[in-house]
């Protein structure tokens, strides 16, 4: 996170050593240096998988969940545990999405009301076997071990939907880069290690009708619940601004009713 890495660890294999959080400074990369730490349990407890996002680390470990402070990188605080388990993990905003393999057939969703306040929002039955998840855009991404990549829209945690998917590339773990989706396969066989890149959802605008004497309808897909600015153009490089939709339709249609067709037009869709 920024020029800061975060390492939860604990003892093993007999030894007791009670579980630490501790914070790198990697403003240099090739010198990395210790900040500070903080005994994040009394006991030796493993962690499980672990977030840090907005100033405060999520640890899951065989004894619940920790909400940690790191703003101040120096002084780290614990601020609240939560008796849930979870292996995987991942938040983008105010949304925690978690899933425990001793209970693989649920997918908790939790909003994060205020700092270190979490708050059940919804649950999702199925059968999943995770290997890594990823949230950004309203849109979860689970590397299940058995079905591939699974996309969810998580724009209602009350009522999560699945979204997409590809079956093909099943297990890995799930990073974000320059819009797209990385999936890193490693502990599978030879042949099929790598990393495979997905892009990530773009709006689409696309022609419904075009008439010279009439407006303009254009018809557009898009998640629900997205707030999509649509500007127009008449060269493709001079952009202004149209009008802003948020989005409740799998396809909605936006006329056009002035499109001043003696010149080009041009439309797009942005996504913020």
């Amino acid at each position: 996170s920024g020029d800061y890495a975060y390492l939860c660890t604990a003892g093993r294999d007999g030894n007791t050593e009670p579980q630490r959080f501790y914070i790198l400074d990697l403003s240099i990369p090739s010198n990395p240096h210790y900040i500070s730490s903080i005994q994040s349990r009394a006991s030796a407890e493993e962690p499980y998988c672990m977030v840090v996002s907005d100033g405060y680390a999520y640890v899951a470990d065989s004894a619940g969940l920790q909400v940690l402070n790191v703003q101040d990188g120096a002084h780290p605080v614990t601020m609240r545990t939560y008796p849930f388990l979870a292996t995987c993990m991942a938040k983008a905003n105010n949304l925690l999405c978690t899933w425990y393999a001793g209970e693989p057939h649920r997918l908790h969703f939790y909003e994060i009301n205020a700092p270190g306040e979490v708050v059940s929002a919804g649950v999702l039955e199925g059968s999943w076997d995770l290997k890594s998840m990823a949230v950004t855009n309203h849109m979860l991404y689970l590397s299940d071990k058995r079905v591939g990549l699974v996309v969810l829209d998580v724009h209602n945690p009350a009522s999560v939907k699945i979204a997409g998917g590809n079956s093909l590339k099943a297990g890995g773990r799930i990073f974000f880069s320059n819009d797209k989706l990385f999936l890193l396969r490693y502990d599978y066989l030879p042949l099929d290690n790598g990393v495979t890149a997905y892009p990530l959802f773009k709006p689409e605008v696309r022609f419904d009708s075009v008439s010279r004497q009439g407006p303009i309808t254009l018809s557009m897909a898009s998640p629900v619940g997205h707030n999509i600015s649509l500007e127009r153009s008449s060269n493709l490089r001079d952009w202004e601004p149209w009008q802003t939709i948020v989005s409740s339709n799998r396809v909605m249609h936006v006329v056009d009713p002035d499109p001043v067709l003696s010149v080009p037009r041009f439309y797009r869709a942005v996504l913020p």
